[in-house]
């Protein structure tokens, strides 16, 4: 008898997934990383982005720029709404 697999890649699937969007600083150094991004949706794409933009990861005295936690480098709000109209074309 066959095992099914399906179950257990879709288990995977999402585990990957929950962590680019609970730790996106870990797997993404810049918003055209998540564009590029093979082994992702766009949907989850789109929230990761958004998350990005959010002004709780603003700089306080730059509020142009956002970092997410753990990373290493600021990235400008306008290069991440750029990614999500890019995802959108």
């Amino acid at each position: 008898m066959e095992k099914d697999t399906q179950p257990i890649q879709l288990e995977t699937t999402a585990a990957i997934n929950a962590a680019h969007l609970l730790y996106p600083a870990k797997h993404f150094d810049h918003p055209s990383d998540v564009l590029a991004a093979g082994d992702i949706g766009k949907d989850e794409k789109r929230a990761i982005l958004a998350s990005w933009a959010s002004d709780i990861f603003a700089i306080e005295s730059i509020p142009s720029l956002r970092v997410y936690p753990g990373a290493d480098k600021a990235v400008s709000y306008d290069e991440i709404i750029e990614a999500l109209k890019t995802l959108d074309k």
